[in-house]
């Protein structure tokens, strides 16, 4: 439990018991200005350090239509996974690993959305297929425009005005 709190997942009340908590601006903003400042850099380092038969495998799975919600939240949290693990930093992967179970909760708020996964996966084929060309400057490009695209719904799913 009190990994849940340190996640900010839950809030421990004393002689009451545990709340689970919303989704915030704070919350939104925490999350993707974090992964806006290393997933870049990550996908700049998968594009030179990648195995190209993982990518090729991850590529197919995005292609293939049809997965229930679940299934493609645990696709998206591998293929990012995958990337920052690139970067061979056991800090930044410890970190975003943390990141990453707080921001489960945010597609699970954006699944909701028409057009959503349909959007992401063609953003993550993007990326995956600069990162196949070993093209940096574009894998960079193209997750900054998907984490962009994924601020705008979570920001929208939650109901919140989006900071400029």
């Amino acid at each position: 439990v009190s990994t849940l709190e340190q996640d900010e997942l839950v809030q421990i009340l004393p002689r009451h018991g545990i709340m689970v908590l919303g989704i915030s601006a704070d919350l939104i903003n925490g999350i993707i200005s974090t992964r806006k400042i290393v997933e870049p850099y990550a996908a700049r380092s998968a594009a030179l350090k990648a195995d190209a038969d993982v990518m090729q495998q991850m590529r197919t799975v995005f292609s293939e239509p049809g997965k229930d919600i679940s299934a493609l939240i645990e696709e998206d949290t591998k293929l990012h996974s995958y990337i920052v693990s690139c970067t061979e930093n056991t800090y930044i992967i410890r970190m975003m690993d943390r990141i990453y179970s707080n921001n489960y909760r945010l597609m699970l708020y954006g699944s909701g959305m028409p057009g959503v996964f349909e959007a992401s996966n063609a953003e993550h084929i993007a990326i995956i297929d600069a990162i196949l060309e070993r093209n940096p400057d574009k894998a960079e490009k193209s997750m900054l425009r998907h984490l962009s695209h994924s601020e705008r719904t979570a920001y929208e799913s939650a109901g919140i005005l989006m900071k400029k």
